[in-house]
């Protein structure tokens, strides 16, 4: 149906240690769409959009899509808090800046 059900966003690295190199994607952001609030029908079709600036050379560039689903959410019992499990569907978007 064309609807976007999660966005990630990169974190561009600023320095030269490992892990922080300037200018390199070092992390996304995140998404938890509220458990149970995103329904995926058997047969469904799921589309990973990536993003990228084309003007520049790009090397090792990839699109990373990372899905937890469950049949069916599991029942949460907790006595002194309200807690719940997390089920996502992540569509990374990549930006160049």
């Amino acid at each position: 149906d064309g609807r976007v059900i999660c966005s990630s966003i990169p974190t561009y690295g600023n320095g030269n240690d490992a892990g922080n190199e300037a200018g390199y994607i070092v992390g996304m952001s995140t998404c938890y769409p509220k458990p149970g609030s995103v329904k995926i029908i058997d047969g469904e079709t799921l589309t990973l959009e990536s993003i990228y600036n084309s003007t520049k050379e790009h090397a090792g560039v990839m699109g990373l899509f990372y899905l937890l689903v469950a049949e069916q959410l599991p029942y949460q019992h907790f006595r002194h808090s309200t807690r719940s499990s997390f089920f996502m569907d992540v569509n990374n978007i990549f930006l160049d800046n």
